[in-house]
């Protein structure tokens, strides 16, 4: 499906489905877990609770996600050396203890939303799995749901072990005993990114989640006024935002002004190289997906040369991803002095890198070349 048409079909859909509740709601809580953080940006975990005359309870909780550790700028002291960091969540969830017994929540949850894909909104799923909390269903629209379980990958949990994820969408909304969830779209620097209205007796509390003032980016759905004003119907009582410079008087840069003057740069650079760099997203094992690429690529090439290795004498492979050439050489081919027949030969090499001659430090005989003098050399021509 094209992304205009996505886009489209998503701000233009809605659920106008009534019901009346069962149990009749009594209080409104929202509960911030993390996320109202002093140094360093991450955690954006929150709940919503809904207490029922009855005495129970209905808990949704929003983008459980991890905050980013930093030695240099922490959180906390006794965090320095930490990469990730979560909030206890575990009263939430049932769970195995230390000593494996099985622990019930304290406060369960109905459900969890994802509003969008960033770690920081959707890392802790992978760490309460891993601590052995029974997650409860999920919501997110298709691509959170697919960069949540790329997610889970990488940190090599089994399928088995994934939450069930419910699609949503904005326009969307779910019900409950006195309480819908409604959902619009927000511009963001990922795809199909969701505020959130909550529609209480209380009022509607409208968390935007992760935002920015940008309707010009190239993935979406943008934030639509119309959708906007249907999903809430002109009524926002309690506004939450979570967006790092929201409060800031400056005008954002848009990615229309970024694609502007990127193209300016190329324009104005013709023949230089430009290096650009993008956020790496969640490819944690981006190098061996990388070298898989090339493997398939160099298919042929990569048999043929592992070919020689079994048709002729004295030829060595080494397998790609093991490092550049020289280092190779440097530490696990160069033996500096060679026994053959009771007689020991120095070492030598010829290398096609200009790096290779680094090992003349161990004692090796060792020069280099240009790469089109080595093929010659290696077909029996001059050089």
């Amino acid at each position: 499906m094209m992304m205009g048409r996505y886009s489209d079909y998503f701000n233009q859909r809605a659920e106008s489905e009534k019901r009346p509740p069962a149990k009749t709601p009594d209080n409104v809580y929202y509960h911030f877990l993390s996320g109202l953080n002093k140094a360093r940006i991450g955690g954006n975990t929150s709940v919503l609770e809904v207490t029922y005359k009855n005495g129970s309870a209905l808990r949704c909780m929003v983008d459980p996600g991890d905050m980013f550790g930093d030695k240099n700028n922490p959180e906390h002291p006794a965090l320095t050396w930490c990469d990730s960091v979560i909030t206890d969540m575990r009263e939430y969830f049932d769970h195995t203890d230390d000593k494996g017994n099985e622990i019930k929540a304290t406060k369960p949850l109905d459900s969890i939303i994802l509003s969008h894909s960033h770690k920081d909104h959707i890392g802790a799923i992978s760490k309460l799995i891993l601590l052995g909390c029974k997650l409860p269903e999920v919501y997110a629209t298709p691509y959170t749901k697919q960069r949540l379980h790329q997610h889970l990958a990488n940190e090599n949990i089994p399928p088995s072990e994934w939450p069930k994820v419910n699609l949503i969408a904005p326009g969307q909304k779910l019900h409950y005993d006195g309480l819908k969830i409604g959902f619009f779209s927000v511009s963001h620097s990922t795809p199909q990114s969701l505020g959130i209205v909550f529609e209480t007796h209380e009022g509607n509390i409208v968390h935007t989640c992760d935002w920015k003032l940008d309707n010009t980016l190239t993935w979406g759905p943008n934030f639509d006024e119309n959708q906007f004003a249907k999903m809430t119907g002109g009524q926002v009582d309690v506004l939450l935002m979570d967006s790092t410079g929201a409060d800031s008087d400056k005008k954002p840069v848009t990615e229309a002004d970024f694609r502007k003057s990127l193209k300016k740069i190329m324009q104005d650079n013709p023949n230089k190289r430009l290096i650009i760099a993008t956020h790496p997203g969640f490819e944690e094992n981006a190098f061996e997906k990388n070298r898989a690429v090339e493997e398939r690529r160099n298919e042929d090439r990569f048999h043929f040369i592992n070919w020689t290795k079994t048709a002729f004498d004295n030829v060595d492979v080494i397998p790609p991803g093991n490092g550049i050439m020289h280092q190779i050489n440097l530490e696990k081919m160069s033996p500096v002095v060679q026994v053959r027949d009771g007689v020991a030969y120095p070492d030598t090499c010829v290398g096609t890198d200009s790096h290779t001659p680094m090992v003349d430090a161990l004692g090796v005989i060792s020069v280099g070349v240009g790469g089109l003098e080595a093929e010659n050399v290696m077909l029996g021509n001059p050089s």
